[in-house]
């Protein structure tokens, strides 16, 4: 123990000098540690007030951008009650955006038979890719319909984002677009596809659709006038039906056919039936694309069939050219 002689100044002075640096590191590191401190605040000050900056340009950036989106954009609370809709919701939905806040989503929104849906039928029918069973369906199951102020329905396509928050809650953002026109499309695409089908099937002459000089589908009159079933005529080369003093002038047709000649080409030309016997055939191609490639459209008609019912070949014929 120093004596109290060290410390009213008559100790050794080394010990004095390394008392007095040691006071002096420990000042020197409270300063260090306070100058620190001081710096971190001050950086989470910056980082803060740049987050916020950034938080506040991304909200403007999405309140401008949901203003400018052709797609209707309602946010809602985790039960459904609407807490914001940007201006497209009145024109597609018929409801001022402000109308709509307190009210719930299920007000919007029908399933495809027009019947009401929960929430969480509309988040399931939003984000479920359910396919066709029937394909006789009119319109894609996929599709939902939007219900008008005036109670109108339209279909509608779209997408359901769920936001987690900070704080443990649940926002749920549907953006949604009217496809009612897509959708007449589709089904007048598939009525037109069964008519032709049925013209197709039911034709009393024979259709062969060719593609790259190989058949790649073939009506039931094919059995009538040939012998051959339609599966078995699929994927075999044109020229098997084709006599060989013939054979030139068919590939000539379908080449130009490949080359994108769209005009009607008849002609009568001698066929080989199922049996190896030769028979002769009014031939007539047309253009067609198939799989989006060009290929041939070719009805054939027995000419003993044609003439028995009162046809004149030669009149056909020089009709189909003047037509060309």
């Amino acid at each position: 123990m120093k004596s109290i002689l060290y410390y009213l100044g008559f100790g050794d002075k080394a010990d004095r000098k390394r008392e007095a640096a040691q006071i002096k590191k420990v000042e020197e590191s409270q300063l260090a540690l306070l100058s620190a401190a001081t710096s971190t605040a001050d950086a989470a000050h910056v980082v803060t007030s740049i987050l916020r900056d950034r938080l506040d340009d991304s909200l403007r950036q999405l309140e401008v951008t949901s203003k400018l989106l052709s797609d209707s954009l309602i946010l809602c609370s985790h039960d459904g009650t609407i807490e914001s809709a940007n201006p497209i919701t009145e024109h597609m939905f018929g409801w001022l955006p402000e109308d709509l806040i307190g009210q719930n989503i299920h007000i919007l929104f029908r399933g495809s038979d027009g019947s009401q849906m929960s929430l969480d039928a509309i988040i399931d029918a939003f984000t479920s890719d359910v396919e066709h069973t029937n394909p006789l369906l009119e319109v894609p199951i996929e599709y939902m319909r939007g219900k008008r102020n005036n109670g109108r329905l339209f279909w509608v396509d779209g997408a359901v984002t769920i936001i987690d928050r900070m704080d443990g809650t649940q926002k749920i953002m549907f953006l949604s677009r009217d496809v009612t026109t897509k959708v007449e499309t589709l089904r007048e695409l598939e009525q037109n596809e069964l008519r032709y089908r049925s013209i197709f099937e039911q034709s009393f002459d024979a259709i062969l659709v060719v593609k790259n000089h190989f058949v790649v589908a073939a009506n039931p009159a094919i059995t009538r006038i040939l012998g051959y079933d339609p599966e078995e005529m699929t994927a075999q080369p044109l020229l098997k039906i084709v006599h060989p003093d013939d054979k030139s002038r068919v590939v000539g047709y379908h080449n130009a056919r490949m080359n994108g000649e769209m005009g009607f080409m008849s002609d009568t030309i001698m066929g080989i039936n199922k049996d190896g016997q030769p028979i002769e055939l009014l031939w007539t191609s047309s253009a067609l694309y198939w799989e989006g490639k060009p290929g041939s459209l070719i009805t054939i008609r027995e000419v003993s069939e044609f003439k028995a019912l009162g046809g004149n070949i030669d009149a056909l014929l020089k009709y189909r050219r003047d037509v060309e």
